[in-house]
């Protein structure tokens, strides 16, 4: 699977970059928090408290205007990133249960920019995603002095869809760029029991992202 959506990934972007007025490569670390994230029933805690969950990441993209002019421009964005503590947590009478994963994520945008001065530009993007598990998802219980964690093996891939919003400003041969995105999984995050299937939680997070990008 991850080796026909790389191909799929490589072939859109070279088809796209042949026709491409204007391109970029840029880094961006962020922060994350889940923000609408729904638990599974078999696994919520009956008249919880949803908790925030604090994450992070980082990601490699591109940026291939196909469409540009010295104001506006339209384009793709595809990307390559890792999100770490992905998760809920819920508390209720003193039970605090921890549910955390870590992402390797691949989005790809539909971008669009304006220029308001050659120094500085906004713009946004909407798009899909698929995400994958890395590792074991762990869930973690807290009762009184007690804590237990359990590793659970990861099963299939989640998709979703991406709302983004940022902008840019000129500095050195590039831009910072300050992103905020919201991350709407489509499907649960599942885990393998027994060699049965279970849904766990279905992720809704909110990002926010600093990086530099450069224009080639």
């Amino acid at each position: 699977m991850k080796k026909i959506l790389a191909v799929v990934m490589a072939f859109a972007v070279s088809a796209v970059s042949a026709f491409a007025v204007d391109a970029a490569l840029g880094v961006r670390g962020d922060v994350s928090m889940n923000l609408g994230s729904s638990v599974a029933d078999d696994v919520k805690i009956d008249g919880n408290s949803s908790q925030l969950v604090w994450g992070g990441g980082f990601s490699l993209y591109g940026v291939i205007d196909f469409y540009s002019t010295d104001q506006f421009a339209v384009g793709v964005q595809p990307e390559l990133g890792i999100q770490f503590n992905n998760g809920v947590k819920q508390k209720k009478n003193g039970l605090t249960q921890t549910i955390t994963n870590n992402t390797f994520e691949i989005p790809v945008f539909l971008t669009m920019k304006y220029n308001v001065t050659p120094n500085l530009y906004f713009g946004g993007g909407i798009g899909p995603y698929v995400s994958f598990q890395m590792g074991k998802l762990k869930a973690k219980g807290e009762y009184s002095n007690t804590t237990t964690t359990t590793d659970y093996s990861s099963k299939g891939a989640a998709f979703g869809l991406a709302f983004d919003f940022k902008s840019g400003v000129k500095a050195g041969s590039g831009f910072f760029v300050f992103d905020v995105r919201y991350l709407l999984n489509f499907n649960p995050t599942k885990v393998e029991i027994n060699d049965k299937s279970k849904d766990v939680f279905t992720r809704r997070a909110l990002t926010f992202g600093i990086g530099y990008e450069v224009k080639f």
